[in-house]
């Protein structure tokens, strides 16, 4: 892992530690997507499982309500997520959780060691996707599952072009937070091959939603505080008002429409 990809892990983790407390209430469409993610794993016996930027455990716990694993680890790098998810497996019994500060890059697990792996709405944040998927499959047992949730091409298409038409302009990386994220169904496809998995079923989910401007922000303001780096608080809210006038002036009444696009990954890894 480079210096400046371990940078930027540290920067992002950095920004969702603080907002840690806030995240499961920003992102309840997320969490939708884990429980049809869980839901579409084959049956099997799965007693050992690795989440992949397990964030606050939502994951973790939809595969547990499944497939009830004696054991449970969840990586991510940042900590205030992690304190959270130790918090709700307090109620966990008969279950070994463990939870581990770290990037997909770095992680320090055994090789072959889980019998499924899941990452979900971690894998825009990892520079290097191929390198991601190849590690995460690095650590199934042969035979077991890899399951991904992330961004799929053309994820909220509309607020990236409001953000490009503003003037004066937002700052560049703004918009082009949305250059990490989008994954078509051919990507994908490509990182599961030359990390040796056979694609169980890869798809793309395609909604039209319409928020109330404020819970968009609000969401945004969570999953992307750390691009607020560098910049004065004016700024910022100057920066914000404007983006809110005009989500309002495009909103109807039912709130600012835009394109929902989660890409969904489900692999096994050869006996």
């Amino acid at each position: 892992m480079s210096d400046i990809a371990r940078a930027r892990a540290q920067q992002v983790g950095a920004a969702f530690t603080e907002q840690a407390s806030d995240y499961e209430g920003a992102v309840r469409y997320n969490l939708m997507g884990a429980h049809r993610l869980v839901a579409s794993i084959p049956e099997g016996e799965y007693d050992s499982l690795l989440d992949v930027g397990c964030g606050t455990g939502w994951s973790s716990f939809e595969f547990l309500a499944r497939f009830g694993p004696g054991r449970v680890v969840g990586l991510d790098p940042a900590e205030g997520m992690l304190d959270v998810f130790r918090g709700h497996a307090e109620r966990l019994e008969d279950v070994d959780v463990e939870l581990i500060q770290a990037d997909v890059m770095d992680m320090p697990v055994p090789g072959e060691a889980f019998d499924a792996v899941i990452c979900t709405m971690a894998m825009h944040w990892f520079a290097d996707k191929a390198g991601a998927v190849r590690e995460m499959a690095a650590r199934l047992r042969p035979g077991g599952i890899l399951a991904v949730l992330a961004g799929g091409k053309g994820v909220e298409a509309e607020y990236r072009e409001l953000l490009e038409s503003l003037d004066p302009p937002v700052p560049e990386r703004w918009p082009k937070l949305y250059d990490t994220a989008p994954t078509s169904e051919r990507e994908m496809l490509g990182y599961l091959e030359a990390a040796g998995m056979e694609p169980v079923d890869v798809w793309i989910e395609r909604r039209w939603r319409e928020t109330p401007v404020d819970e968009f922000l609000e969401r945004m303001r969570v999953v992307a505080s750390h691009l607020n780096d560098g910049l004065s608080a004016d700024h910022v809210q100057d920066l914000h008002t404007r983006i809110r006038e005009e989500m309002v002036a495009r909103a109807t009444p039912r709130g600012f429409g835009y394109h929902f696009c989660k890409l969904f990954t489900v692999a096994r890894k050869p006996v």
